[in-house]
């Protein structure tokens, strides 16, 4: 229902301008009722309906004492003021200047020299009534005025018009109160209006913006967490809440717009004292949230309780996300170069580049054969890079199928498929905001995912599977592969420009045949780790004469079954039998065994492979292929041969100076 105001004002041009001012501001909150009450003793009212508050211009306009009016309905009585854009040009007057003013009436003369005085300090402001007075003052710089047709001179040049009086807003403010609609949307209004018009007492005003500005920061703020807010009073009465409180079906609102709190909040507020995540079931909604209470005091005394109320599957998340996250925390990238085991020219030559990359974010590709440790090698650059405290997200793109490949990387939004989670989930590149993502295989990963991946790298943005908005990371990318790019490339199986940003730096970890002299070392470490043994020195010498196919994890391997079945020295016929048939003809010359004895071992080894070698030539006497493609055409022709013994054969082949396979050629060619 709207507030019926009575507003009387004495000069009916002034009693339209107020009533067009408040009933734009209040617009249909108010119902306004204008007098003009005569300059007379005996005020006659043709009748004056009954009011919710009376306003006036000045105190003494209001008939106190008539019969026909309420002397129990509260008076307001308007403050006036200027708008600030127009009061401007009063603000650059100099100090000392004498200045006329021409005002409306002479009853609020005085008031509007007060106003003036507040606008521009220093400034004699002089109130003439006629244009004889104005005409004795001809020491004015201007005459200001809130009239169009304001009284002229012709000693005196300048006019500045500084509009009609507005309504002050703390005059607004206290009809607000008294009609009891000081609501957040009128304290919002006026608060705008504030920044309109000249303030009267701005220090005053200022604390009042202040409270509503904090207010209104409280509000928007209590709004925006996803957890149920409630305030009531000691008898259950709604005080206060947030939305969240509401769409929960905490708070009900009745026909009358008023809120009330649902039956099963009031009886757990008017309940014990206090209480912590209560499970509680709300029947409007049929949703299940967790009540917190706590009892308000103010000065020691009872005012009221407060109620948190959380989402129970809100809850289950967070619990199942803090699993994850504590999974992460026990997991975090492990080792560092100081982990690197080796006496090589060569590993302690990359790990010296490693460090230098460690500090960058250049993305890294590290090449070697299966079980040389480039995860090793990964987790060191992770733990040397100023990303150490962030996550390292490792994926091998061989060991997940293709089709589960994308959803794991990039994430699902809620609802993307069939059997989505419900919420969605996040992928392994936004698991690694700020850290480093590492891909093991990369050369596995299929062409459709690496258009993705590279559009990724490139934009630093990511968009989960059926989402709909980008997702900005930042991530350092190392990636891992033990195959030959060179043939991915040339047989269109890897593309070229993912290939080009992820190799920005390459590192090759050379397998354990190119550094025997880390045969012993590692073995000796990895010994160390399982406890209590040691290598006889002819086992330490044997082991560096086999060829360690799956390099350090082969070689671990290998020690570790030794150290189960042999005693506490370990010998040569600790070994499994298959590494065993080495021994043959063995002699014990330790690690870096003499140049005649390794010409020896390479002719014996070609000798072996003496059919998978015939055929190699028979190719390259035809045509210059590839290593892929050859150990491709050996399986054709009946010879089953790993790519990695093909690789050995070939290496083998061209010390005896039977290929080349120099660096930068398309393939391998039969030396002429």
């Amino acid at each position: 229902m709207k507030k019926r105001i009575v507003l009387f004002v004495t000069e009916r041009d002034a009693l339209k301008r107020y009533t067009e001012q408040m009933q734009a501001f209040f617009e249909d909150r108010v119902s306004i009722y204008p007098y003009a009450v005569p300059e007379i003793e005996d005020y006659d009212f043709p009748g004056v309906p009954k009011a919710d508050l009376y306003v006036a211009s000045m105190p003494d306009v209001i008939p106190v004492g008539m019969s026909k009016l309420d002397e129990n309905v509260p008076a307001v009585y308007i403050s006036r003021t200027f708008q600030r854009e127009k009061t401007i040009p009063l603000t650059q007057l100099p100090v000392g200047a004498v200045v006329l003013f021409a005002d409306y009436s002479e009853v609020i003369a005085s008031e509007t020299l007060g106003i003036l005085n507040s606008i521009s300090k220093g400034v004699n402001y002089i109130y003439c009534a006629t244009e004889e007075e104005m005409e004795r003052h001809g020491d004015a710089c201007c005459v200001v005025t809130i009239r169009d047709d304001h009284p002229d001179s012709r000693q005196i040049k300048r006019v500045v018009n500084i509009g009609w009086y507005k309504i002050a807003p703390t005059t607004y403010m206290e009809i607000a109160k008294r009609l009891d609609i000081l609501d957040p949307e009128i304290s919002g209004k006026i608060y705008r209006y504030s920044k309109e018009v000249h303030l009267l007492n701005p220090g005053v005003f200022e604390v009042i913006k202040g409270t509503w500005e904090l207010e209104d920061i409280w509000n928007t703020v209590s709004d925006m967490i996803d957890e149920g807010i409630v305030l009531v009073d000691t008898s259950g009465v709604l005080l206060r809440h947030n939305v969240f409180a509401e769409k929960q079906g905490a708070v009900t609102r009745g026909e009358d717009g008023i809120g009330f709190v649902c039956p099963e909040v009031r009886e757990a507020a008017m309940g014990r004292y206090a209480m912590t995540d209560e499970v509680i079931e709300l029947a409007a909604t049929g949703k299940t949230v967790l009540v917190s209470k706590r009892p308000v005091l103010t000065y020691g005394e009872l005012k009221g309780f407060l109620l948190l109320l959380k989402d129970a599957k809100v809850v289950q998340l967070a619990e199942t996300r803090l699993r994850l996250q504590e999974r992460k925390k026990n997991f975090p990238a492990r080792y560092t170069f100081d982990d690197i085991v080796t006496c090589s020219p060569l590993m302690e030559k990359n790990i010296e580049i490693c460090k230098k990359f460690a500090r960058t974010d250049i993305s890294i590709l590290i090449t070697g054969d299966s079980g040389t440790g480039k995860e090793l090698f990964a987790q060191s650059v992770h733990n040397g890079s100023p990303r150490r405290s962030m996550p390292f997200v490792a994926l091998n793109c061989a060991a997940v199928p293709a089709e589960l490949l994308e959803s794991e990387l990039f994430g699902y939004a809620d609802g993307a498929f069939t059997g989505a989670k419900k919420g969605g989930k996040r992928g392994l590149l936004e698991l690694a905001h700020r850290g480093t993502i590492f891909f093991d295989e990369i050369g596995e990963m299929p062409l459709s995912v690496q258009a993705k991946i590279l559009r990724v790298l490139q934009e630093r943005e990511v968009m989960r599977i059926g989402g709909e908005s980008l997702i900005p990371i930042d991530i350092r990318v190392i990636a891992a592969s033990n195959v030959d790019f060179e043939e991915l490339l040339e047989e269109k199986k890897f593309r070229k420009d993912l290939f080009y940003r992820l190799n920005a730096a390459q590192i090759h970890i050379p397998p354990l045949a190119e550094r025997t002299e880390d045969i012993p070392l590692l073995a000796e470490h990895f010994l160390k780790e399982m406890g209590g043994k040691r290598l006889s020195k002819e086992l330490t010498g044997y082991l560096s004469s086999i060829p360690w196919r799956g390099n350090a994890r082969e070689l671990r391997n290998c020690i570790e079954y030794m150290h189960i079945m042999g005693g506490s020295v370990l010998e040569i016929f600790d070994l499994p039998l298959e590494r065993q048939e080495y021994a043959d003809g063995h002699r014990s010359e330790g690690p870096g065994r003499g140049p005649q004895h390794r010409a020896e071992e390479l002719t014996v080894f070609v000798d072996r492979e003496q059919e998978a070698a015939e055929i190699i030539l028979n190719v390259l006497r035809v045509r210059s292929v590839g290593r892929r493609m050859l150990t491709k055409i050996l399986q054709e022709n009946g010879v089953r041969i790993s790519e990695y013994r093909v690789r050995k054969l070939l290496s083998l082949m061209e010390k005896q100076g039977l290929i080349l396979m120099g660096s930068g050629r398309k393939g391998i060619e039969l030396k002429k």
